[in-house]
């Protein structure tokens, strides 16, 4: 672990629960590399923030008021949310003050908006892309919808609905390379989806506490990528039924996810505005935003020319294990993030591997082989053939009996493809293909390159 002088850091629970202190052993981050804060206001005096901000913009009264606080937001002051979020993601390490931040050398771009306005928040995206920000910290925004049957319905009637020019803004982020984290919904422990969630290239995040399992007041849903630390609020979900929505199928799978915790609550400590800077603890999915925001630009800063999709995917597929079993979920989705794992990643690719093949049934004509592929890598292989041949093809082999297509094998996962051939006169043995497409340069599909290749043995048949 990378030793740090901050006087509050030994209570920063969020950071070692993701291994922060052993990525910076690796990086600190990139003082080029830029995280956007859309808030409400930022106070950007703060001391423990000093030298952090980029000289940013107030689209709210059209001027570089950042700082403003002439806004209230009910009874905190305005800046309060946007300054503890810049603590979590990059108060300066190591300067004998208060805390630390995930990425305490990566620099913020402060834009104040009012993050409930879907054309202001659209603006604040777009002017965050024109002025080189490579994350979008999108925290406090107002946009709650349930997901019911695949279709989006209004939950809450306090916000309305998003426009087109939100979801345009966010599709201009993801054509610029630009990668925006928002909570999968706010914090009320319901199945939801929060805009810009649904929105082209936007990395949900869910809330864990201590323990690395699921925020008692998370919300979950089919969009859920990965968690990351938020706290404990104490409900008493078993005698507040209005709490939680849940199918009974979920029951199991939710009580493995939350576990038995103690009632009282605690939060996340970071950086609140004020006259001589100042630190509180507070719980909430916009904490979680904060660490995975961080994160991405602890990744950034370690691998500068990675595209955004393919940070998304360290971050998702170095994620560790989500709480009651392997693969996704969603109340965890693919896992609480894991900053050394992700920044410990040398080479950012697909590798595949054929990890197993069975032949599960046999008649005269027709065999059914499984094909186990396994993706050791970190990135995504897509659109992977998988064929049956006759024979080896660099043995006079070649003629094809079958194949499928597997849309994706995500990275450091495995997927069962199911493969129907042709059982061929006097043969005991066939071969197997893998032909990973997405990951040949134009030269080597020219020639027909074919990366992996397995002999099967055929039992003997079964008679119909």
């Amino acid at each position: 672990m990378t030793p740090v002088n901050d006087p509050l850091f030994s209570q920063q629970w969020g950071l070692h629960l993701i291994n922060a202190p052993e990525a910076w052993g690796i990086t600190r981050g990139s003082r080029d590399v830029v995280v956007a804060i859309i808030e409400k206001g930022i106070d950007v005096s703060h001391p423990d923030l000093a030298g952090q901000f980029l000289p940013g913009w107030d689209l709210w009264d059209d001027d570089d008021s950042v700082n403003d606080t002439s806004r209230p937001r009910k009874h905190k002051d305005s800046t309060d949310h946007g300054t503890h979020i810049s603590g979590i993601i990059a108060a300066r390490a190591n300067n004998e003050i208060g805390t630390a931040g995930v990425a305490p050398e990566c620099r913020i771009l402060p834009v104040r908006v009012n993050t409930y306005h879907d054309g202001e928040l659209a603006r604040g995206i777009r002017f965050a892309v024109d002025n080189g920000a490579l994350v979008i910290n999108l925290s406090d925004v107002g946009y709650m919808y349930t997901v019911k049957h695949g279709l989006p319905t209004v939950y809450s009637a306090w916000t309305p609905p998003h426009s087109d020019e939100l979801w345009e803004a966010c599709v201009y982020a993801q054509q610029h390379n630009v990668l925006i984290i928002n909570a999968t919904g706010g914090n009320q422990a319901h199945n939801v989806a929060k805009y810009p969630a649904l929105c082209p290239g936007v990395v949900n995040v869910a809330s864990a506490d201590k323990s690395g399992r699921m925020a008692d007041f998370s919300d979950y849903g089919d969009l859920t990528e990965v968690a990351a630390p938020s706290g404990w609020r104490g409900y008493d979900l078993a005698n507040d039924p209005s709490r939680r929505i849940l199918p009974l199928a979920e029951e199991d799978v939710m009580a493995a996810a939350l576990g038995a915790h103690p009632q009282q609550e605690y939060g996340v400590l970071s950086t609140i505005s004020g006259e001589h800077g100042g630190y509180v603890e507070w719980s909430g999915g916009c904490m979680a935003i904060g660490h995975v925001s961080g994160l991405a630009a602890l990744v950034w800063s370690r691998h500068p020319g990675l595209t955004a999709d393919e940070v998304r995917m360290v971050i998702r597929n170095t994620a560790q294990q989500p709480a009651g079993g392997s693969g996704w979920n969603p109340f965890m989705g693919h896992g609480l993030i894991d900053a050394f794992a992700a920044v410990s990643v040398d080479r950012v690719e697909s590798e595949l591997a054929i990890a197993a093949v069975e032949v599960s049934e046999l008649n005269r004509e027709v065999g059914i082989l499984e094909v186990t592929l396994a993706n050791r890598g970190v990135i995504d292989a897509c659109d992977v053939a998988v064929m049956v041949f006759d024979g080896p093809l660099d043995e006079g082999g070649g003629v094809q009996l079958g194949h499928a297509l597997v849309p994706k094998v995500v990275g450091r996962e495995e997927t069962v493809c199911e493969l129907p051939f042709r059982i061929p006169e006097g043969k005991d043995s066939l071969v197997v293909v893998c032909d990973p497409r997405s990951q040949l340069s134009a030269q080597q599909r020219q020639q027909g390159v074919l990366f992996l290749q397995e002999r099967v043995r055929l039992a003997q048949r079964a008679v119909v």
